[in-house]
């Protein structure tokens, strides 16, 4: 696992050019092929003294049995306006809360629905323009832009040249949506499917703001899945320690990653591939303890013993893959630094991102409180989502200090 410290710099020599306005982090290697730059840097672990921490809690919200808005469940988005203003995008609205800086909602904009304004499966992608919010809903394959004193600014379709199953994954500095990276494939693939561990293809696209397609990124391997065919017919489950490909966008850059080496691409906003960021960190190998943890994990979310024995058959069935993945999640900050979130075996509540400049220097690594998940990175705050000590899903903006 990756050390838990706080986001560090080094004085040691930096073998790439700056320019990004960062501290130089420690020595990488940058060579160059056919206009493409690969950034060899340390693992994680060698990093060396601290200089950045995560601090107090500024704001904590969990609506009460009797707030005048629905519990939140499953947040997918956070962003904090330019007046200090909240929004959130989650399953239990089925829209954005607005939130005043201090945490008290406000209202919610949209509600349930395939109407313009109305969402199956809101995403909260980001801000553009002057505090404009661009929705992605999965389901109804759309893109919507909201103002939090106006409304329901316009939507765009999600075109078919997107791909199959197009989650929108970030937003660039023009308001293009970066979407892909969902499971699909056609009826004659599944009939020539075997029995086995397989990763599928997927697809990754920018999409202009009015949702035409601006660059198609190509095919990718998707989720590392075990695929049991029979004459009922063809049964998918996810693998222990499965790989998935991880994407986010901001700024100018687009990252794509496969998470089974610590290997990042990095496009332009035309879908040209620019860099290739690497880490020395080489993912554990898979042991028997993390099977038992593992296992552990999935039947304590068991409701009944029925579902125990289904879990259990299922893993018995189902074999691990041979190491962890690479990386768990990416994130890109106002300033253009990439957020690489460390892969969590199970029981570890701990998250830990290490930061890129935009440059693909290794600055440093980043410990957020238990069970936190980062939304919108600013320069001295986070705004994310967490579980407390009873499960309640609460929004959270906690300080971001030195530097």
């Amino acid at each position: 696992m990756l050390a838990r410290p706080a986001l560090v710099f080094s004085s040691a020599l930096l073998l790439a050019a700056c320019g990004t306005g960062d501290s130089p982090g420690l020595p990488v290697v940058v060579t160059d092929s056919a206009g493409v730059k690969i950034i060899e840097n340390p693992a994680p672990t060698e990093l060396g003294p601290w200089t950045r921490t995560v601090g107090a809690t500024l704001l904590r919200h969990a609506p009460g049995a009797d707030a005048p808005e629905p519990p939140l469940y499953r947040i997918s988005g956070a962003r904090r306006l330019s007046d200090g203003r909240l929004a959130v995008s989650d399953q239990g609205a089925k829209g954005v809360r607005l939130y005043s800086a201090q945490g008290v909602w406000e209202r919610t904009m949209g509600a349930e629905g395939q109407g313009p304004g109305e969402f199956q499966n809101p995403v909260l992608l980001g801000l553009v323009g002057e505090d404009s919010l661009v929705v992605g809903d999965v389901d109804n394959r759309r893109i919507t832009i909201l103002h939090p004193d106006v409304g329901l600014v316009r939507t765009a379709a999600i075109p078919d040249a997107a791909g199959g199953y197009p989650i929108p994954q970030g937003l660039l500095d023009d308001g293009s949506v970066l979407v892909g990276g969902g499971f699909f494939f056609s009826s004659g693939q599944g009939r020539q499917m075997q029995s086995g561990v397989s990763r599928g293809p997927t697809t990754f696209a920018a999409l202009f703001p009015d949702g035409a397609l601006r660059a198609a990124l190509g095919e990718f391997p998707g989720i590392e899945m075990y695929w049991e065919v029979s004459a009922s017919g063809l049964r998918g489950r996810l693998i222990p320690f499965g790989k998935i490909p991880v994407a986010a966008a901001g700024a100018s850059r687009i990252y794509l990653g496969t998470s089974d080496r610590y290997e990042i691409l990095a496009f332009d906003q035309e879908g040209a591939l620019r860099e290739i960021i690497r880490s020395r960190y080489q993912p554990p190998a898979v042991s028997a303890e993390d099977l038992r943890h593992y296992r552990d994990e999935r039947l304590e979310d068991a409701d009944d013993a029925e579902e125990r024995r289904q879990i259990e058959d299922d893993l018995n069935q189902t074999p691990p893959a041979e190491r962890w993945p690479a990386y768990q999640s990416f994130l890109v900050d106002g300033a253009g630094r990439l957020w690489v979130g460390a892969y969590r075996g199970p029981g570890d509540d701990d998250p830990v991102y290490a930061v890129f400049a935009a440059d693909g220097r290794m600055l440093g690594t980043v410990a957020f409180p238990p069970r936190f998940r980062p939304f919108d990175i600013g320069d001295d705050y986070v705004l994310g989502s967490r579980f407390d000590e009873l499960d309640q899903e609460t929004l959270e903006m906690v300080a971001l200090q030195g530097g």
